[in-house]
């Protein structure tokens, strides 16, 4: 007991203790931060148990032996190893010894199985900690909730983590009962999907309901013992295909879409019953530069925008343009910048009509017959371009500085010369051009000198002004928003910015509203909702970037009804599914929860296990994708430990 007592007073010293060979740490090592790993545990923890809010305070794994000891510690380790700094190891390690891989990122496997503590070795350290608890209260509280990172590849029930938690009187922050909360994860699998149909929920989760060291002496499921199930099904309707997850590997953009399914009511493993489901929700990432989104047209501007600001920013290098950001009616031009420039002045003058122009309108009745209208009338292009919209949708294919500069010499030549009576403006308009352009119709323009960055700066601003236009007329027409309301939605300059400044900061508004429009897209035309069922979470998107930043790794939730989605669910199995039991009977009451899922639900913090060659999954038709899925099972069951 001694050491357990010295260890508990350097982990309330320092934030890290050693015991036994084992290592008590308030941070997982080899992750940035910890509350990064704090994050990851409680996502693997609430996909398990389906509880949230579980704020773990201490980690208890294996240190490696050839960690080196320089800080003098009495507890013999040193604190900068904990807090996200880079493992030491003594100079006779070679690279086969390292064993916690600096280079791995969240998301990676953190823990290997000889960083994992011996099942027996948890429970002799929790018997410990419970016979410490009521004279060591203070000591003892600042370890909880504590998590065990426990063996499952050696210990006969797989068990991977004990989680030991109590209650508490929040206004003294002190434990008001007198036992510990242990709660024990296990995982098993893979297993092929067929081996769970019609197999019943209480078969899987009696057992461990009524484990008898849990609720009394006996050893048999007591008569009168009671129980109540409900199920979580989680469902990939769209971005979950292996070739999608291929692409992300190779750094493609991909939106996804999932359903969270509860049941009230279930018997059967992976059972959705309509009568008996509680609630839906559909989850939508739109991550802007997925070329399946029906926005990704304006993502293209977007992105070319992002590569001209670029040489106002600390690289001063200027991006132009990539092949991908033109369409298929732009890349058949075979004319020049100069001949495409002198073709729109032509069109605004009235002497021709624009070759580009038609082509694009005959695609886009083409599209509108061919897809029923679905996409066409989610982004509807507009057809009323003023002088310096059309001219972005020429110049924007510049490739280089000389390039833009003979098509802008040009168009500041015909302004100069006051032949500018039809190139009419949107009243909105606000750019070096623009203005050119009504000082023009007063005889009053003067050419500006092209040097250095003022043409792409004219660039920037009619592309900021031409996409602004087209996100107020997304909006509006589809009355989710207001001018004034959108307006707001740009940050306010500053007395001191440059041009630079504001024009980033527009660039800022445009980035917010682009991610609304993708958001309206993928609900429109991948889960093909109404615009009435989505125009709150619509608004209240635009309401969230008045204040906040951008974030296209947001996700979305909106509730719906189960016959809003039933065709998609349907045929499909779900990525994960849990049930949830409780139970009671005359020796107390317990919890316990069963999950199914396709990866290993602790790979975010504890490296999988190996598999056998005959379990792995080897190439298959998409066809036959469904029929060859496997799950990993595992439970989590909750035990209430009496303190004397």
């Amino acid at each position: 007991m001694d050491a357990f007592f010295s260890a508990l007073n350097a982990f309330n010293r320092d934030g890290v203790a050693n015991w036994n060979g084992c290592t008590l740490a308030n941070k997982i090592p080899n992750l940035d931060t910890s509350q990064t790993g704090l994050d990851l545990f409680e996502r693997v923890y609430t996909n398990i148990s389906g509880k949230n809010n579980c704020k773990v305070k201490a980690f208890m794994f294996v240190k490696n032996d050839r960690i080196t000891n320089n800080c003098g510690n009495d507890n013999g380790l040193s604190e900068e190893n904990y807090y996200g700094n880079p493992l030491i190891y003594d100079n006779n390690s070679s690279s086969e010894d390292v064993i916690l891989d600096n280079s791995k990122t969240v998301g990676q496997t953190v823990l290997e199985p000889q960083h994992l503590v011996e099942f027996q070795m948890g429970q002799r350290f929790f018997s410990y900690f419970a016979i410490s608890f009521k004279k060591n209260i203070e000591q003892c509280q600042a370890l909880l909730p504590l998590f065990i990172f426990c063996d499952g590849h050696k210990n006969n029930n797989n068990i991977y983590g004990l989680l030991v938690h109590c209650q508490y009187d929040t206004a003294v922050k002190i434990a008001t009962e007198n036992f510990l909360i242990v709660e024990t994860i296990t995982c098993k699998g893979p297993f092929p999907s067929q081996m769970w149909e019609k197999k019943k929920v209480e078969f899987l989760t009696n057992p461990i309901l009524y484990q008898p060291h849990m609720l009394g002496a006996r050893g048999e499921l007591p008569e009168s013992s009671s129980s109540v199930f409900q199920s979580f099904s989680h469902f990939q309707l769209f971005g979950a295909s292996s070739s999608i997850l291929k692409s992300l590997e190779m750094g493609l953009d991909m939106s996804s879409i999932t359903a969270d399914v509860t049941c009230k009511k279930v018997r059967d493993v992976f059972e959705v019953l309509p009568q008996y489901i509680s609630s839906v929700n559909v989850n939508i990432c739109p991550v802007p530069g997925d070329i399946r989104s029906p926005a990704y047209s304006l993502y293209k501007d977007v992105q070319v925008l992002e590569g001209l600001l670029s040489v106002f920013g600390p690289s001063q290098e200027v991006k132009w343009a990539p092949e991908e950001a033109f369409d298929e009616v732009e890349k058949k031009q075979k004319k020049d910048i100069i001949a495409r420039v002198r073709e729109v002045i032509a069109v605004f003058n009235g002497y021709k009509t624009s070759q580009m122009l038609e082509q694009k309108l005959d695609d886009q009745e083409k599209n509108s017959e061919e897809d029923e209208d679905i996409l066409f009338n989610v982004i509807v292009p507009r057809e009323e371009l003023d002088f310096t919209e059309c001219m972005w949708d020429v110049l924007k294919t510049s490739q280089s500085l000389q390039e833009l500069k003979n098509g802008l010499s040009i168009i500041i030549d015909e302004i100069v010369s006051g032949r500018t009576s039809h190139f009419w403006l949107h009243e909105t308009s606000d750019s070096i051009m623009a203005d050119l352009i009504k000082q023009s119709y007063e005889g009053k323009a003067k050419a500006p000198s092209l040097n250095g960055t003022l043409p792409i700066q004219v660039l920037v601003e009619i592309g900021l002004d031409k996409l602004s236009h087209d996100y107020f007329n997304f909006f509006v027409t589809h009355r989710l928003s207001t001018a004034a309301k959108l307006a707001k939605v740009f940050p306010v300059p500053s007395s001191k910015d440059t041009d630079a400044d504001k024009m980033r900061r527009k660039f800022l508004g445009i980035q917010n509203l682009h991610h609304v429009v993708e958001l309206t897209a993928n609900c429109r035309v991948f889960l093909q909702l109404p615009l009435n069922k989505i125009s709150k979470l619509i608004r209240s998107t635009l309401q969230t970037y008045l204040d906040e930043d951008v974030d296209f790794s947001k996700v979305f939730s909106l509730a719906v009804s189960y016959n809003e989605i039933t065709a998609y669910l349907s045929n499909l199995q779900p990525v994960t599914w849990r049930v949830t039991a409780s139970g009671s009977n005359e020796y107390g009451k317990n919890t316990c929860s069963a999950f199914w899922s396709r990866d290993f639900p602790l790979s975010d913090l504890i490296s999988p296990p190996l598999l056998d060659s005959s379990m792995t999954e080897t190439e298959t038709d998409p066809e036959e994708v469904e029929e060859k899925l496997e799950y990993y099972f595992s439970t989590l069951s909750e035990s209430v430990h009496l303190i004397y």
